[in-house]
């Protein structure tokens, strides 16, 4: 004849649960069994744990988009301190290690270049806590993304949006050449010189200015617009603004103002699309080598040592036609592609 289980030997078999409720989080439940010949009296008790809500795992970035990921928890101000003090530790920096700096006038060569390196090398040290607050790993900055449909046509992007930004630069300046013929040769044409060609160690700060054109600038800035400062945007202001804001502040950077906003709404939405950074990083490296090619030829077989002068910008009208003519049809053929994805 078959005997009833004891009520103690019932609780062994459940053995105990605890909970942790945080409130007003879901419940995180613990189970742990029941130790053979250990005491049972007590072993009926739910215990009620209050746990922190930042203890609790945040969901994965990786089935909620990069948008959705914790860099959206990042506080904006923490960024916005981060860049006005890196800029400027580096100007008291430089103007101590290079007093003739502060003076400007010869623009000293290598003092030039080294404000760059050490204000985007401050920066990305800065921007290490919010990285790791947001949970970015390094396999993720250098993974293009599974997806492939996805990542050829952010590869498709890229020619479209580089000859659209060359085109904008003129789109933008040439008119504004005939009305502010001065400032246009002193915003565009001298302090937008990206090489030097005479003063003491020029070529190594031609080196300097080079290494950080093409890799330390552009992997810098797209961390901090897009991977942190985009997903900090959208989550307070939505996808749209979010979008357009980090494209105006990334253009107050740029001195091409019309061709630095088109190109980062670009990079923008491949990294929407993507949801890795590491594409926009390759787009972003490719068009400033483009340039600092460009630059190289055009003072080695053009213009010589010195800049160039208005009357030279002008006549190359046709650089920025041909680069609206093929890039402008051509990136929005692309974007709409994009659009009727998301829709």
């Amino acid at each position: 004849m078959n005997q009833e289980p004891s009520e103690a030997a019932k609780r062994r078999q459940r053995g105990l649960a605890s909970f942790a409720c945080p409130e007003p989080a879901p419940c995180s439940f613990h189970a742990t069994e029941a130790k053979p010949g250990a005491e049972q009296e007590d072993q009926g008790i739910v215990r009620i744990v209050p746990v922190s809500p930042d203890k609790l795992p945040l969901p994965a970035s990786s089935h909620a988009g990069p948008l959705a990921s914790p860099a959206a928890h990042v506080p904006l101000w923490h960024l916005l301190v981060y860049f006005v003090v890196s800029v400027v530790l580096t100007s008291v920096i430089v103007a101590i290690l290079w007093p003739e700096w502060l003076a400007g006038d010869p623009d000293p060569p290598l003092p030039g270049a080294a404000w760059g390196l050490i204000w985007y090398g401050l920066l990305l040290v800065f921007l290490r806590r919010p990285l790791r607050r947001s949970g970015t790993t390094l396999r993720e900055l250098l993974t293009p993304g599974r997806d492939r449909p996805q990542v050829l046509w952010a590869m498709r992007c890229a020619a479209p949006a580089i000859a659209t930004s060359m085109g904008c630069i003129y789109l933008l300046y040439l008119p504004l050449s005939a009305i502010a013929p001065d400032f246009v040769g002193w915003w565009l044409l001298e302090e937008a010189e990206l090489f030097w060609w005479k003063g003491p160690s020029y070529r190594l700060a031609n080196l300097i200015e080079l290494f950080d054109l093409v890799l330390l600038a552009p992997f810098v800035e797209e961390l901090l617009f897009r991977r942190l400062l985009l997903p900090v945007c959208k989550a307070k202001w939505g996808v749209k603004t979010a979008v357009i804001g980090t494209s105006v502040a990334f253009a107050a950077l740029h001195v091409d103002l019309l061709g630095a906003f088109v190109f980062s709404l670009v990079l923008s939405l491949v990294f929407l699309r993507t949801g890795s950074v590491f594409l926009p990083f390759v787009i972003h490296a490719t068009n400033n080598a483009i340039a600092a090619c460009l630059a190289a030829l055009d003072a080695l077989l053009l213009s010589g040592e010195e800049a160039a002068s208005l009357a030279e910008f002008q006549a190359g009208w046709w650089w920025g036609a041909a680069g609206l003519g093929v890039g402008v049809p051509w990136l929005w053929w692309e974007v709409r592609a994009f659009l009727r994805k998301t829709e």
